[in-house]
This record gives structure tokens, C-alpha cells and sequence, in this order.
């Protein structure tokens, strides 16, 4: 309690004040809430602005470019195949449909494990909290749109 502004056995009106109650904890979490809100609408803008722009941001700070290989068989022998792939990965639910909404303004098509089985893993569950994209289409636009060599699509 801040103040009492009555005491016992005082007289009281209906609707009289009768104590301020401090409320330093409420407050901070409703500035913390604002704030959050703040920056949500913030990021929200430039990627309906610059989805490019904001996808190559997070590329950076928390993706990476892997080289896969499959080993595939042609005309009866067997061929080692490579090719790129990117990861994303953030253990914030709100920054990861951040970057899926980007992939999917810009029309990269990206894959969420969530769950699935991956031998790289020795087999373990791939995290939730990633996204991948190694379509040939996705993955030549990815790099240049890295490298701003492209216009990203509005």
C-alpha cells in the first residue's frame, strides 16, 4: 500500500477513496507489453515494406548455407549430387513466423521439420524451432538476395 487515506472507524462516502495502492509491478509489465507491442508492429512494417530486406537480416544473424548430397544412380552407376541449403533457426515462436512470412511474400518455399526424423541427427528429432529451404528455384534466389544482387518482389 502507497497511502491510506482513511482510517479505522472513519466515516466513508460511497465511492470515496480510501487507500492508493502502488502498482510499480503492473506498471512495469504493461510498459514491457507496450514495448514489446512497439517493436512486433515495427518488425511487422518493414517486412510488409521490405521482405527482402528483412529476410536477409535474419539470414545473417541466425541462418546458415549447408552443402547437402544425395548419392543418386545413373545409367548403372552411382553419382555423388550436391547442392546448397539454408537454415534458419530462432527459439522465438514470434521471430520464426517472422522469417516464414518473409519466405513466404518472396515465394521461397521453405520446410519446418517440426518432428521429423533426420539422419544427420543420428536419427534424434530436428528442432521446432527451424526452417529450411533446398528447392533448386529457392536456393539460387536465396544467395543473390543475400549478396542484394536482386530486387526483392513487393
Amino acid at each position: 500500500m502507497l497511502k491510506r487515506l482513511v482510517d479505522l472507524g472513519d466515516t466513508v462516502k460511497a465511492g470515496q477513496l480510501l487507500a492508493e495502492l502502488e502498482n510499480s509491478d503492473l506498471t512495469a509489465q504493461l510498459d514491457s507489453a507496450r514495448a514489446e507491442l512497439a517493436i512486433a508492429e515495427s518488425q511487422q512494417k518493414i517486412l510488409d515494406t521490405h521482405p527482402g530486406l528483412f529476410l536477409r537480416g535474419l539470414i545473417h544473424s541466425d541462418g546458415c548455407r549447408l552443402t547437402n548430397w544425395a548419392t543418386l544412380p545413373v545409367a548403372g552407376e552411382l553419382k555423388r549430387y550436391e547442392y546448397p541449403r539454408y537454415f534458419f533457426s530462432n527459439k522465438s515462436l514470434d521471430i520464426l513466423a517472422l522469417c516464414r512470412a518473409a519466405l513466404d511474400r518472396l515465394g521461397i518455399a521453405y520446410r519446418r521439420p517440426g518432428g521429423t526424423r533426420c539422419r544427420s541427427r543420428g536419427g534424434r528429432r530436428s528442432p521446432r524451432s527451424t526452417s529450411g529451404s533446398a528447392r533448386r528455384p529457392d536456393v539460387t534466389h536465396i544467395p543473390l538476395l543475400l549478396l542484394d544482387q536482386i530486387a526483392a518482389p513487393s
